[in-house]
């Protein structure tokens, strides 16, 4: 949980940011988000606490992927996308401009670029906090992975 004072320096940097985040959100997503979409930090912290307690016991599934091969994700996407219904997209930014709701994980753009996403982390949330979907990409060797 973040304290009081922790919110408001992360609301103020939040106005900062804003713009850039939710560019980066519609380049990850075949949609139109705009801020209407973000939730408050105070909403994005008690899900964030929420979820820890509901996903605990869960199983843990890595799969590592060549970033250039778009297929294995998509077909990650597609069999999550039945399953999620509404979900909540958390990145870097979500810190300080709250998760982003959005409709359907179908939305989701698999062929987004490397750079579409500055912190190299997207972690995906159905709305029931049941299933969490983790994309962490990174350069290494000259060789995108996600």
């Amino acid at each position: 949980m973040i304290d009081q004072k922790q919110l408001l320096i992360n609301k103020n940097l939040g106005k900062q940011y804003q713009a850039t985040y939710l560019k980066e959100l519609n380049a990850l997503f075949n949609d139109s988000i705009d801020e209407s979409d973000l939730l408050s930090l105070e909403k994005t912290e008690e899900i964030r606490d929420q979820s820890i307690g509901t996903l605990s016991n869960k199983s843990i599934i890595k799969i590592d992927l060549s970033f250039e091969d778009k297929s294995q994700l998509k077909e990650i996407i597609d069999n999550l996308s039945g399953v999620a219904g509404s979900i909540l997209v958390f990145t870097d930014y979500s810190n300080y401009c709250g998760a982003a709701r959005i409709a359907d994980l179908s939305k989701f753009n698999t062929q987004f670029n490397f750079e579409d996403e500055h912190s190299g982390i997207i972690s995906i949330l159905s709305q029931d906090l049941t299933n969490n979907l983790v994309i962490d990409f990174y350069e290494e060797n000259g060789q995108h992975h996600r």
